[in-house]
């Protein structure tokens, strides 16, 4: 292991405080941190790797061993001796290859575009979670990767990403939300991801993608798992959830977004003029004065008129 081989070469070398800070700044670190911008290693792996060499290169610089790590960490401003934290460089790192690959519009920028995209269609929020960290989005996102790092280092610290060009997912109606920022504290992080999947799979953002046109229920379809909306969007693919994963389901939207009588506990209000501008594809529309239905057949649309039967 590198940390050992550091650690070793530095115990039989006979340096001075200063050179052993010299040999720490331009060898040990840029060799250990050179990949760190793309690794997502949790604070404990980190720490694993750090306590390897970290006496050796205590005792180098003329203290103890045993000296306390806050200080050993801490700036210099406080005293401190100013040693780089692994886990604390990664993360800092991590954010700024993220950002410069985004901003680059490179090959590789676009790569993680689309994996930052696809990071956002999973935890399915209003706005990209990059801009708004939450501890919610570890109980959603279930994977371990790249992105789930750089945003729960982004909240641990207090920081947010927003990019000039980044757009919110549009509500299409007032008293509209989006499904995953809707749900309560209750439910356990196996409960919140078997939910998320069946949202998935009905390819859905919003409450309104599955509520009725006059905003006051939700479609049986959905209830039921047997409806999949339109989207112009590109889902990443989801298998069909589970049978158990479908009563979850059904018992977060009772629990969370319907009353005892079946409907919305908070009806949605008017739709907005461009809601069919959207990612959510209707198969028709109805006019306010409810006489005539509208259907796209290619690019062509069909009228119908609505005949009463009173």
């Amino acid at each position: 292991m590198k940390a050992k081989k550091f650690a070793n070469r530095l115990l039989s070398a006979n340096l001075t405080s200063a050179e052993a800070s010299l040999a720490y700044h331009t060898m040990f670190l840029p060799g250990m941190l050179y990949s760190s911008g793309i690794t997502w290693l949790s604070r404990q792996q980190c720490e694993t790797i750090q306590k390897i060499a970290r006496p050796a290169w205590l005792n180098a610089l003329g203290f103890n061993r045993h000296f306390p790590q806050a200080v050993a960490y801490a700036p210099r401003k406080w005293a401190g001796l100013a040693l780089a934290h692994h886990y604390h460089e990664q993360g800092f790192r991590g954010v700024f290859t993220f950002v410069g690959q985004v901003k680059s519009n490179s090959e590789v920028g676009k790569i993680v575009t689309i994996g930052m995209e696809y990071f956002r269609m999973i935890v399915g929020f209003e706005a990209c979670p990059f801009a708004n960290p939450s501890s919610m989005v570890s109980k959603i996102y279930e994977e371990k990767d790249w992105f789930i790092f750089i945003h729960d280092f982004l909240l641990a610290f207090g920081m947010s990403i927003e990019f000039p060009t980044q757009s919110y997912m549009r509500k299409k109606c007032v008293r509209d939300c989006a499904l995953m920022e809707s749900l309560s504290d209750v439910w356990s992080r196996a409960e919140v991801r078997a939910f998320n999947r069946c949202r998935m799979y009905s390819r859905v953002w919003f409450v309104s993608d599955i509520a009725s046109g006059d905003g006051r229920r939700i479609l049986h379809g959905f209830m039921r798992g047997t409806t999949r909306a339109e989207s112009s969007l590109s889902w990443p693919h989801q298998h069909r959830p589970s049978d158990s994963d479908w009563q979850v389901w059904r018992k977060i939207l009772k629990r969370d977004f319907m009353t005892e009588a079946g409907t919305l506990r908070r009806s949605l209000g008017a739709w907005y003029d461009d809601a069919n501008r959207h990612h959510r594809v209707w198969p028709g529309y109805m006019n306010n004065k409810k006489t005539k239905i509208w259907r796209q057949q290619q690019d062509q649309w069909e009228t119908f008129s609505i005949i009463s039967l009173n």
